[in-house]
């Protein structure tokens, strides 16, 4: 099935690349380009990583979900009946990835208590949340 890959204005070369790339990656065959002339969504945090020097909280990573689940196309093409299940899987997914990082920078406080908004959200999501905590503890 044909992927057809949107290239954002700002660094379009670098972008096509690395459309390019990631959907040959994932296996697909690359169809169509679209090229449109503003930003889109820039989900990245180029400032740092895991490996790098700066303390990411949730608070960092919640507007990335908030502008997919506030996307009126996105959500035209989404059952109604699953968007809040899909938001909150996705709330949790970041705050297990907040929390991880935090045990990465020995900040055990701010990992429990992401931990806890886990819970607040989904109290079955806490045992694959705290296994993703205890990976990150051992380094992996």
């Amino acid at each position: 099935m044909p992927v057809s890959v949107v290239i954002p204005a700002r660094n379009a070369a670098a972008h096509v690349g690395e459309a390019i790339a990631s959907a040959l990656a994932q296996g697909a065959e690359v169809g169509a380009f679209h090229f449109v002339p503003a930003q889109l969504l820039d989900y990245r945090l180029h400032a740092a990583n895991t490996t790098g020097g700066a303390i990411r909280s949730p608070k960092d990573f919640m507007p990335a979900a908030e502008r997919v689940f506030g996307d009126a196309l996105i959500l035209s093409r989404l059952p109604a009946t699953a968007t809040p299940r899909l938001r909150r899987a996705a709330e949790i997914h970041l705050l297990t990835y907040s929390a991880a990082q935090a045990i990465r920078f020995r900040r055990y406080g701010a990992a429990f208590s992401y931990l806890g908004m886990v819970g607040r959200r989904s109290l079955l999501s806490i045992p694959r949340s705290a296994v993703s905590l205890s990976l990150a503890c051992v380094g992996i």
